[in-house]
């Protein structure tokens, strides 16, 4: 995406947000993550924030409290506000840029919030849904804030997970990975405050790693929301398979989800590849199994998987 594109695209976000924003009730959040570059720099959005008040997302020391999310408060009608929206938008779609993404760049830009709570509190709800329990007497960071998790790990989460992550925010807005909005609400009335994931659920979040570093190597920004979704889905159903299979080594997850997005979906049920399977000994590695698989078996299957009845969900 040019920059002639970038600020169209601009223009259309800003105008749709607005739109939404005119009838809010709470108030409006930007949320920031300081990880891979600072807050405060020499961009049009950095400048913007020399002057705004700030408030971090409060840690314990463990993460670096210096590396925690940042809230700053904006008011849609507010002339004074409208670059500081502008700015966020732009930053956040030149960060979705491939070539950006293969840097390392990363996401600064996490979300625009609605909320009717005040920022420390806010704040704190932010900070207490990143460290969850995992096991007995141990706790494990999960960077939901992260619009590339948060977009991924959404779909995971039962209702009454999404409603308890969420807390008090009424709407939690971020760019999906082709620029375009997903607005996150609470589906249900909230009943707990413990995520409380089950095992099965932090496998698959710990698959997203894989799901986002395989999703860096297209160019995504023309396929529409409903195409990017069933990338999301299909890859991370392929993550499932690999790790039922025992498949835990990056590469491995990473092949696996590519073959589903490049290949098939359902490309290991595929006899050539099915047969590989079958006979794969522990500390097998999946990419050793298939690497005699040349482009041509790779087009068959193509072709084979796609004339072929779709995979039965297995019987419970």
């Amino acid at each position: 995406m040019n920059i002639a594109a970038i600020e169209v695209r601009v223009a259309e976000l800003n105008d749709l947000l607005h739109r939404e924003l005119v009838s809010a009730q709470g108030r409006c959040w930007l949320l920031l993550d300081p990880v891979l570059r600072p807050v405060i720099d020499e961009s049009p959005l950095g400048r913007l924030l020399v002057d705004s008040p700030l408030i971090r997302v409060p840690s314990a020391g463990d993460p670096d409290p210096s590396l925690m999310p940042l809230l700053v408060e904006f008011e849609p009608a507010k002339a004074s506000d409208h670059d500081l929206i502008w700015q966020s938008l732009r930053e956040a779609l030149e960060e979705l840029v491939p070539a950006t993404l293969a840097q390392g760049g990363g996401r600064r830009i996490c979300g625009w919030l609605e909320s009717d709570v005040d920022g420390k509190t806010l704040a704190r709800h932010i900070a207490a849904q990143m460290i969850q329990p995992h096991g007995e007497a141990r706790r494990r960071l999960l960077r939901w804030h992260d619009p590339a998790v948060l977009w991924a790990i959404w779909p995971l989460l039962k209702a009454g997970q999404q409603t308890t992550l969420l807390g008090p925010i009424t709407s939690f807005r971020l760019l999906n990975p082709v620029g375009q909005w997903v607005r996150l609400s609470p589906p249900q009335p909230a009943t707990h405050q413990i995520l409380d994931l089950e095992n099965e659920q932090w496998r698959r979040i710990e698959s997203i790693a894989a799901l986002n570093g395989v999703l860096r190597e297209f160019d995504l920004m023309s396929l529409s929301t409903a195409e990017i979704d069933n990338m999301r889905d299909n890859a991370m159903a392929a993550l499932g398979r690999a790790l039922y299979l025992g498949f835990i080594d990056s590469r491995d997850q990473r092949a696996f989800a590519r073959l589903a997005l490049t290949v098939h979906a359902d490309f290991d049920a595929h006899p050539l590849v099915a047969e590989r399977l079958a006979k794969r000994v522990k500390d097998d590695y999946f990419t050793a199994l298939v690497d005699d698989l040349s482009a041509e078996h790779w087009a068959r299957i193509r072709q084979d998987k796609t004339t072929s009845a779709p995979r039965q969900a297995p019987k419970q």
